[in-house]
Order: structure tokens, then C-alpha cells, then sequence
């Protein structure tokens, strides 16, 4: 387990962890970034931290990712066992905010959303509906997809 060797990640600048970010998080160690970036190969570790809800690790500078990354490694009574317990509990299907795991993590969830997102660009493609912009709502497994009369995929309500 990475957590048993280490108990802060530095990721790497101007490209990061991207699936390592993912396994650190997913481990329980944070990881420190350096968000001064403007395209997406420089912000995935931000946008996970963001998520889980750890703005605190992105740096903007490279004085502040230093000192990030000193505090996490010198504090690890206060600052990273805060951090560290964020993480895991993110990770447990018993999280404390009552809908199991987070949603970055719920893998079952997200193939869900996709597939109606995909399953609503097929319909409108067969229907030969003008192409616009495709809004999922989470309704966290209100829906069920089926197919209508004419074959069409459709999500119906349970």
C-alpha cells in the first residue's frame, strides 16, 4: 500500500499524476500540486483535489508548493491526519454524507450518467433533433434505461 511508504505525494510540473494522482487519492495520501497550469494535462491533480474537497493542496506558485509540501511531511499530527482522514472516508462506502461513496469514486455511478449521456445522443441522432448541448442530472439510480416502442433507448423512472 503507498500509503505504508509515504504520507505526501509531490506531483510532478507542468505534466502530473494523472492515474497516479488517482491511486495516491484512492490510497489516502494527498498529494501536493502545482496549479499554475491552463490546459488539462497540468490540472488533473487540481481538479481532484478540488473534488474532494482539498483546495488547500494546489499551489499557485512554486514558493507555495514548497511550503505545502514541507508542512504536509513536517505536520503529520494535525494537518495530515485532517487530510488524510478526508480521503479515506471519501473512499468508504460508508461515508459520512449519507450517499455511500463520493461521487469521483463511484464507478458504477459515473458508467451510469455516461451511458445515459451517450444513450441521449443516440435518441437525438435517430430522432434527427438539431445537435445541442446534453446535461446529465445525477438522479442516482431513479432512472433505469429502456428502449420505447420504436427502439428508441429512453431512461425510464423507476
Amino acid at each position: 500500500r503507498m500509503s505504508d511508504f509515504c504520507n505526501v505525494v509531490l506531483d510532478s510540473h507542468p505534466y502530473n499524476g494523472h492515474t497516479t494522482a488517482a491511486d495516491s487519492l484512492y490510497a489516502g495520501v494527498p498529494i501536493v500540486t502545482l496549479s499554475n497550469g491552463m490546459d488539462m494535462g497540468g490540472l488533473v491533480t487540481t481538479s481532484g483535489n478540488i473534488v474532494l474537497g482539498m483546495p488547500e493542496l494546489n499551489a499557485g506558485s512554486y514558493d507555495a508548493y514548497t511550503e505545502i509540501g514541507v508542512r504536509m511531511g513536517l505536520d503529520t499530527d494535525r494537518i495530515y491526519t485532517r487530510t488524510r482522514t478526508r480521503l479515506v472516508e471519501s473512499c468508504l462506502q460508508t461515508a459520512p454524507h449519507g450517499h455511500g461513496m463520493h461521487p469521483f469514486w463511484d464507478v458504477s455511478r459515473y458508467t451510469r450518467n455516461l451511458e445515459r449521456g451517450l444513450s441521449e445522443a443516440f435518441r437525438r441522432y435517430v430522432m434527427e433533433e438539431p445537435w445541442d448541448h446534453i446535461s446529465i442530472v445525477d438522479t442516482d439510480d431513479v432512472y433505469e434505461h429502456v428502449q420505447n416502442d420504436d427502439g428508441v433507448p429512453v431512461w425510464q423512472e423507476l
